[in-house]
């Protein structure tokens, strides 16, 4: 006599049950993924400031003193055009040769403004060094505004702290003051021994990106409504912020328009990073108190830093 046996298989209420509890390892599984790979990000993120910061040494120890911010060609403010006053190279250009980026360094004609033929393709090299791996990617930045297809430039995450002073709203833009107090400044050329406020205590350089969205409101130059474009700032010229603007805080003009320049943005939750004149890196939280985050801007105002 043949006995049939029955197939063993999952009943449905078995396989629904095997179904949720897959579902509820993964729900516990995905964030840890997610926080791994960021904690990934903003260890490379924390490694090149770290390049930034010896290679700011580096160029001290050759030259005897650090790059200029940025060199300013032009500084009268036309009332018409308040963006016409343009910078020209920028501490990021300065400390090419050493990134090990000499190749590029050589390519640059220093002697002719940045936007010239000559001058584009470099402009257009996205270096890796000055991206972090937590930003998107957005593209180029338009920096001759108002001028269809002109110069486009790669832009960098990193920018100087140049100021301690808030951004100055007009109705439709915002422009930061002109005097700057930081380690590298407009049009100076600073050595290590003028930090009277000590290397350990003087921010030197930290992360920033303007906004895709906030370019679009102020539609300026051939960018609007680009997906190869963005208003970063361009490594080759204009990248200083302040800490006057606080870390992580958008501030609008009386009209509605968003600051989208010399604030110190970072996809880092909670604050963002800093290489400090000394080349160690330290995080700050974004609920710093406001006049110890700008004592730490100034390389000389003479401040007594507490903990942060």
């Amino acid at each position: 006599m043949n006995v049939i046996k029955e197939r063993e298989a999952f009943t449905l209420i078995e396989l629904l049950v095997s179904i949720a509890i897959i579902a509820v390892l993964v729900s516990l599984l995905l964030p840890a993924v997610q926080q791994a790979r960021e904690a990934a990000r903003m260890a490379a993120c924390k490694n090149n400031l770290k390049q930034i910061g010896l290679a700011l040494h580096n160029y001290h120890d050759i030259h005897s003193r650090l790059p200029a911010a940025q060199i300013r060609w032009n500084q009268a403010i036309v009332a018409s055009d308040p963006i016409v006053d343009r910078a020209q190279w920028s501490w990021a250009t300065a400390i090419l040769p050493q990134l090990d980026l000499g190749n590029v360094y050589d390519q640059i004609d220093f002697s002719s403004d940045l936007r010239i033929p000559a001058n584009r393709e470099t402009l257009r090299r996205k270096i890796a060094v000055y991206r972090c791996p937590t930003m998107p990617e957005l593209g180029y930045a338009n920096i001759t505004d108002r001028i269809p297809g002109d110069t486009d430039a790669a832009i960098t995450d990193y920018a100087v702290v140049g100021h301690h002073e808030p951004s100055v709203p007009g109705n439709t833009f915002f422009r930061r003051p002109y005097g700057a107090s930081g380690l590298l400044a407009q049009n100076d050329w600073a050595r290590f021994a003028e930090v009277t406020d000590g290397l350990t205590q003087t921010l030197a350089v930290t992360e920033t990106r303007w906004s895709q969205v906030h370019a679009n409101i102020i539609g300026r130059g051939s960018c609007l409504g680009s997906a190869d474009c963005s208003f970063g700032s361009p490594w080759g010229q204009n990248a200083a912020v302040t800490t006057g603007d606080k870390i992580n805080q958008q501030l609008y003009s009386p009209s509605g328009i968003p600051a989208f320049r010399y604030q110190i943005i970072s996809l880092h939750r909670g604050g963002a990073q800093f290489v400090f004149a000394d080349g160690h890196v330290a995080f700050i939280s974004e609920n710093i108190d406001q006049t110890l985050l700008d004592a730490l801007a100034t390389r000389a105002g003479g401040e007594v830093i507490g903990e942060y």
